[in-house]
């Protein structure tokens, strides 16, 4: 619009959360003994409440000469940056997001070699992020020896993603299982691992017991399971070479049969 508009007005629009900042950072600039400069961002709202980012780079020039200078002007540009920061936000809350998921996640190049690992692999495997960029897949995999690598690179370029289980190996020496999801990226003319890890300890008990379990069902002994209203689930072999009946006898009926 062609009407004059005077800082206060401008101050008027600021974020009030922003406002002593900005007023803070225009204090100084207009000291005579500042240099005169801001590069300052900040938030307002607008007549229509949208709130925006703008960015600002300004310069004020004093009266040269004389033991005390005099302000003449400043001079400055007015950038919107809403788009930027909302771009920066996405991706802070995206890194965030990473960082502090429960799966391990891991970025490795084409040599093994570990360049990115969030919180939770590092965690896991007992080192700091700083150790493991110094780490290369054979140092926490048992099972991927060096000279496997180029094969499972290879491999992994030619399908560009595939699930499997493996072994972790944690500073300390202990070894836990895990299942690894990987995918091939291609990012700025340079190839990466991404890999999505996580710890299958308690999957892998449960499947023992379940194996044990189904070892002892198929045992001589006669054997029949029943709900909480005694209705039988399941018998086992025994126990119809036993009774006589069939599975699909006795499946659902009551013992008292």
């Amino acid at each position: 619009q062609d009407e004059a508009v005077v800082l206060w007005q401008i101050m008027d629009c600021v974020f009030a959360e922003d406002r002593d900042r900005l007023t803070a950072a225009i204090g100084l600039a207009h000291d005579p003994v500042s240099d005169g400069c801001i590069d300052i961002e900040y938030r307002i709202i607008r007549r229509d409440s949208e709130i925006r980012w703008l960015g600002v780079r300004s310069q004020t020039i004093f009266e040269s000469g004389g033991d005390e200078r005099r302000k003449l002007r400043t001079i400055g540009v007015v950038s919107d940056i809403t788009q930027r920061k909302r771009d920066q936000r996405s991706l802070q809350m995206m890194k965030f997001s990473i960082e502090n998921m429960g799966d391990k996640v891991t970025w490795i190049n084409s040599e093994a070699k570990v360049l990115y690992a969030n919180v939770a692999a590092c965690r896991s495997l007992g080192y700091t992020q700083e150790e493991m960029l110094n780490l290369s897949v054979p140092d926490f995999d048992p099972d991927f020896p060096a000279e496997t690598w180029q094969e499972h690179w290879e491999n992994l370029k030619r399908h560009g993603s595939f699930t499997f289980e493996s072994r972790h190996r944690t500073k300390g020496g202990d070894i836990y299982p895990v299942e690894i999801s990987v995918n091939y990226m291609r990012f700025e003319d340079e190839e990466y691992n991404c890999g999505y890890a996580r710890d299958i300890s308690k999957r892998k008990q449960m499947e023992e017991a379940l194996r044990i379990a189904a070892t002892t069902f198929d045992s001589q002994e006669a054997i029949l399971i029943t709900d909480q209203h005694s209705r039988i689930l399941r018998v086992n072999r025994a126990f119809q070479e036993m009774t006589g009946y069939s599975a699909e006898e006795v499946i659902g009926k009551n013992p008292r049969i």
